[in-house]
């Protein structure tokens, strides 16, 4: 905890909510460990600015003494009504995971970890066929290897995928392991198949705020069909109510195919009855699974006519949601302000 200054002359350090990181471009920068949102995470700075940071950080110098240039003590007073500094004690240091790290790796905000190959569905179009189990998964001590090369590369948030992610039996250990290290989980990717009332606990338990959650629903009346499994549609749906219900963001894809396309227009109302944050429909890719069905012939004329009636529809519930349309069209939810 960071004790407030007693003393008259005030020093400063860096808010633990901020980091020193540098690429290998030379770009200088304050990285927001808490931020989930890519603008605005990383705040760059100059090669001045940063000598600057370093120097009123350090614990031994306070910017209002006499030695400090004008210039750094206009830019340590700029930086702590911004937020970036905080008072503190005399010879209050950094702490170890705030300290200036350089990369050789040019600036990634996001890697994508597939955790598990597992799943415990059979989906007809899944490209890995996570089904069977093909590609196993990673270890424990594999796992805190990929961790210990997100810190070397300055990569602090993680979107959390599969196979089905949380089918691994140690997925709250993982998930703690990058906690401690400061990386934030970025999105989790499920069929929701295992989330819930338990799980949404972890999860506020740890005041995890992921930007969303990506669940899968591919039609009304067609989801268990291609999930291959009986019961999986019912428990999409109970999914993004809970998680919902609890306060998070939640996206939807659908994949299209002939045999769900005539569902396009009832799934759009039910996302918008479900309150779904954003909603994307993109055709079937013919890889994995799907090459083994037999009509997988996929109609783009008839995709972009049920396209355009449903953009229609769209417009005249006034954008009730981020809309994706695979390769056609992208809409954004409809904010009402006092000028509309």
């Amino acid at each position: 905890m960071i004790m407030p200054v007693k003393n008259k002359m005030k020093y400063y350090t860096l808010d633990p909510k901020y980091a020193l990181r540098g690429w290998s471009d030379k770009r200088y920068a304050v990285l927001d460990l808490e931020c989930t949102e890519i603008s605005g995470k990383v705040m760059e700075l100059t090669k001045f600015q940063f000598d600057a940071l370093e120097l009123i950080t350090s614990g031994e110098v306070s910017p209002e003494e006499n030695i400090i240039p004008e210039k750094i003590r206009k830019m340590a007073l700029q930086a702590a009504e911004k937020g970036y500094l905080t008072e503190c004690d005399s010879g209050h240091r950094l702490f170890d995971y705030q300290k200036y790290h350089y990369s050789e790796a040019r600036y990634t905000h996001t890697l994508l970890w597939s955790i598990t190959g597992k799943c415990n569905l059979k989906c007809r179009h899944c490209y890995i066929t996570s089904g069977e189990n093909r590609y196993g998964e990673m270890s424990a001590e594999q796992c805190d290897e990929v961790i210990r090369q997100c810190l070397e590369a300055n990569v602090n948030m993680v979107a959390l995928t599969g196979g089905e992610p949380l089918v691994r039996k140690d997925f709250w250990q993982l998930v703690d392991r990058l906690l401690e290290n400061h990386i934030k989980i970025l999105q989790v990717f499920t069929n929701g198949m295992l989330v819930n009332e338990k799980f949404m606990d972890e999860f506020d338990r740890r005041n995890i705020a992921p930007n969303y959650f990506m669940l899968s629903f591919d039609g009304v009346g067609c989801h268990d069909w291609l999930r291959n499994v009986n019961g999986a549609e019912k428990k999409a749906i109970e999914a993004i109510k809970l998680i919902k219900s609890r306060g998070y963001k939640v996206t939807v894809s659908m994949s299209l195919h002939m045999g769900n396309i005539d569902s396009l227009m009832e799934t759009y109302d039910l996302m918008k009855q479900l309150g779904t944050d954003h909603w994307k429909a993109v055709p079937i890719v013919d890889t994995g699974n799907w090459k083994n069905q037999n009509d997988r012939n996929i109609n783009i004329n008839k995709i972009y006519e049920e396209y355009l009636r449903l953009i229609k529809k769209y417009f005249e519930d006034n954008m009730p949601m981020r809309l994706g349309l695979g390769g056609f069209f992208q809409g954004y939810k409809f904010e009402k302000t006092s000028d509309n």
